[in-house]
């Protein structure tokens, strides 16, 4: 039985500018990522219409042209970590490990059910709270892949639970 966990997350301006600097980008364009990112305006399109526009500071904006950049570096600090400690990874036909997968904003870990899907589901919430991250528990699902058994625990999104998905 295995966990896949997806969950979607909103991002920071200075932790995302962190990472890139970490992975060598180290030219006046962090100076300027941070200019065009100060300061945002947005509005939310939703089934009832469109938002007033509001004011928000230091956040990425995914929908710009460096987000996808941003998103992808910062979610991929994750998995490097993962790959680095080496524990608790769920090993592919025994050998090969596999950490916590990203996609641009998207994660999916795959664990055996029980402490190791309680362990990795504790890492992906600290790390994304130490980066100010904020998954959103309507966007994050937990799939237990064959028969239930006492060992399936349930998983948190911060402090709520997480949705669980068909078997």
């Amino acid at each position: 039985v295995y966990d896949i966990v997806k969950c979607f997350d909103k991002m920071w301006l200075k932790e995302a500018l962190n990472d890139l600097y970490d992975v060598n980008m180290k030219n006046d364009q962090l100076s300027l990522l941070y200019e065009m990112n100060k300061t945002s305006q947005v509005a939310v399109k939703s089934s009832s219409g469109i938002t007033n526009r509001m004011q928000l500071e230091e956040i990425v904006i995914q929908g710009g042209v460096w987000g996808p950049l941003e998103c992808s570096v910062q979610i991929d600090t994750l998995g490097k970590e993962s790959i680095k400690e080496n524990n608790e990874l769920y090993k592919y036909k025994g050998l090969v490990s596999l950490p916590p997968l990203a996609m641009i904003d998207d994660i999916a870990a795959i664990t055996k059910c029980g402490i190791q899907s309680i362990i990795m589901n504790a890492k992906i919430n600290a790390k994304v709270e130490s980066k100010r991250l904020k998954l959103g528990a309507d966007k994050c699902l937990d799939l237990h892949i064959g028969k239930n058994n006492e060992h399936c625990p349930t998983l948190k999104v911060h402090d709520e639970n997480m949705l669980v998905g068909d078997k």
